[in-house]
């Protein structure tokens, strides 16, 4: 080492030094990029999630209305999101057999539409975690993913199954005990789908910083939130009927797309 001279030296600390830096800079290196890729496939999962919870709604709808005339758009929507996301999160082949089950829907068989939301929401969940976002490890990110993809969903098909049943009973003006049983799971499903959402809000607004985030966020959570809660009031009317079931139907109709409504609003 003393006969090298002053630049071999140097050029071999250099060089020992760079060996030394390789390992945690390949693993810094490794650890961004799987970063990227990570929040690359939430993203993704986002997109495709938009346009099934849009296809969620158009459903629903449908039942509402006995009519598959409105369902081409969303399908259409649907299908532009598979083509371009779906092998990526691994879902490529799912859509295709859900559609042609949507295709065969009978306008006047609720059983249909209740089989083909099913499979839409089962297709949700396995977005949700091929693409990671019910995996994000952070507490606000992980909050936001519980909402729109675990809680809202489920949600939106509980208003309106529970909207058909409410609706026959306030038109008959007295309930079944069966009916009555069924309307009470039902309100407790939404009432639990609700306090979820409501708790994933809280976290989500208690970690943001920016104001005009938090306004925003505020204003159509609690949107939300109110028309939903009015739902379960007039569920808890109708339950708690003892004779005569004096709840109006179209109140009912009106209090649970407004509920469906506002959710839908909150992917928008």
């Amino acid at each position: 080492m003393g006969n090298l001279s002053f630049t071999k030296k140097f050029g071999l600390i250099v060089m020992l030094f760079g060996l030394l830096l390789a390992t945690p800079v390949y693993e810094l290196v490794h650890i961004v990029t799987g970063s990227i890729k990570f929040s690359q496939s939430e993203f993704s999962g986002a997109d495709y999630l938009e346009e099934l919870v849009h296809l969620v709604y158009a459903l629903e709808q449908g039942r509402q209305q006995r009519s598959t005339a409105g369902l081409s758009s969303a399908v259409a929507d649907m299908d532009k999101a598979d083509e371009d996301l779906g092998e990526e999160l691994n879902v490529d082949g799912k859509w295709s057999a859900i559609k042609s089950q949507i295709q065969s829907i009978d306008a006047d068989n609720h059983d249909d539409y209740d089989a083909a939301v099913a499979k839409l929401l089962e297709l949700t969940g396995t977005v949700g975690f091929n693409s990671n976002m019910v995996l994000d490890p952070d507490a606000d990110s992980y909050s936001v993913m519980d909402t729109f993809v675990l809680q809202l969903p489920p949600l939106m098909d509980l208003l309106e199954r529970s909207r058909s049943l409410a609706m026959d009973v306030c038109l008959a003006e007295k309930a079944s005990h069966d009916q009555l049983v069924a309307l009470q799971d039902f309100k407790t499903q939404i009432a639990f789908k609700l306090g979820m959402t409501k708790a994933d809000t809280g976290i989500i607004y208690d970690t943001t910083k920016d104001g005009l985030i938090k306004s925003e966020m505020g204003s159509v959570f609690g949107d939300y939130a109110k028309a939903v809660d009015l739902y379960l009031e007039t569920l808890s009317a109708i339950i708690d009927s003892s004779d005569t079931v004096s709840v109006r139907a179209a109140d009912v109709k009106e209090q649970a797309n407004a509920g469906l409504e506002s959710a839908l609003k909150l992917y928008n």
